[in-house]
């Protein structure tokens, strides 16, 4: 068997060999662990920026988009190298990720609150949806507590003016509910915000005093669950136009039946002038001068009568001047010699307004 001889020469060489490869491996380790540094530094600083200060409490008052997608960018960089991260770096890199975050939900939640409230601090969307922005207040209250106080106030604003343009909503759909309008203007009076208020109390059905509204286009209904007081002024209004058609009619009736009769219908002249009674009066040669006549009141009529309604002596706002209006043109007829019989009714004109006159039934 040969030996191997090993010269000095060959010695000197594999010696320079191994110190050669020595040197070649601690280089390329000091060169990875200076990256690894730089990008971990670089991380700490894009994300510190997005803050405050250093207890990473607040966003900072210069926070952008662009900031944010240069730490989100860095945080990917730094995450590829996560295997040659010392333990103090791997928690720094947790961190980064929580933080980055937290300014993403900060940049949502103050563009959901501006959409919502706008410059005037009011919802003018009927169909707004504020779930979005409840989660994204849920998200940042949990993460940066601190901050979610500096805008708590928006977030209650807003969910109060949501639920109150519902109550419009109901208030203005199907059928008039006098309830539901009266909830509506609560919960709008009760957001407190002037302008909230000038905007949806207009869009309410406009309310009457006897229980009827004019809806939003234009259309007059009565309303459902009316107050005791609209209740009052309802009824007061049926029986009102009840009286009011059935003297109507029975007028109606007089003067189509050769008026035989004097004055026996609702607003016929009353028991205080039953001195122009159905009976003939005798002539005594002139006034008796024992009744002082009513002066008239004249009456500017409304558009015009109803059709058949031929109004010959003029009309009165009230029955009481109409029938002063009679007397005394019974009296210049007593005073001629004659004695006639006359009634005092109302007159139904186009417009809904009720006049009153008078005329000879004999």
């Amino acid at each position: 068997m040969k030996k191997a001889t090993i010269t000095a020469g060959s010695l000197i060489l594999m010696t320079a060999l191994t110190l050669t490869a020595c040197g070649a491996k601690t280089t390329a380790q000091t060169t990875t662990n200076d990256d690894t540094t730089v990008a971990i530094e670089t991380l700490k600083k894009n994300v510190r920026g997005l803050f405050e200060n250093k207890l990473y409490e607040l966003p900072s008052k210069h926070v952008t988009e662009a900031k944010v997608a240069a730490a989100s960018k860095q945080y990917k960089k730094v995450y590829k190298l996560r295997g040659d991260l010392t333990k103090s770096q791997k928690r720094t890199l947790k961190l980064s990720k929580n933080r980055i975050a937290a300014i993403k939900h900060v940049i949502a939640i103050q563009a959901s609150i501006k959409t919502a409230l706008g410059d005037k601090q009011v919802i003018t969307d009927a169909k707004y949806d504020n779930t979005t922005l409840s989660t994204q207040y849920a998200a940042v209250a949990k993460t940066l507590p601190k901050y979610s106080k500096t805008i708590k106030a928006d977030v209650d604003l807003i969910d109060a003016e949501v639920k109150a343009v519902k109550t419009v909503t109901a208030a203005t759909t199907g059928d008039p509910d006098q309830q539901k309008i009266d909830a509506a203007a609560t919960a709008i009076k009760a957001v407190n915000v002037k302008a909230f208020a000038d905007y949806w109390l207009p869009k309410l059905p406009k309310e009457a005093a006897d229980g009827t509204v004019t809806k939003t286009d234009g259309t007059v209904a009565e309303v459902k669950n009316p107050t005791p007081a609209q209740q009052a002024q309802a009824a007061a209004k049926k029986n009102t136009s009840v009286g009011t058609t059935a003297s109507s009619g029975s007028q109606t009736a007089t003067r189509t039946t050769g008026r035989t009769t004097t004055s026996s219908t609702t607003n016929s002249r009353p028991a205080a002038s039953s001195s122009h009674s159905s009976t003939n009066r005798p002539s005594t040669g002139g006034s008796t001068g024992s009744r002082k006549a009513t002066k008239p009141q004249p009456a500017k009529k409304p558009h015009a009568p109803e059709a058949g309604w031929n109004v010959s002596n003029g009309v009165c706002s009230t029955m009481q001047a109409a029938m002063a209006a009679m007397n005394k043109a019974l009296d210049r007829e007593l005073d001629a010699g004659r004695a006639r019989i006359a009634h005092a009714y109302s007159v139904p004109y186009q417009d809904g307004t009720m006049m009153y006159s008078w005329e000879f039934t004999d």
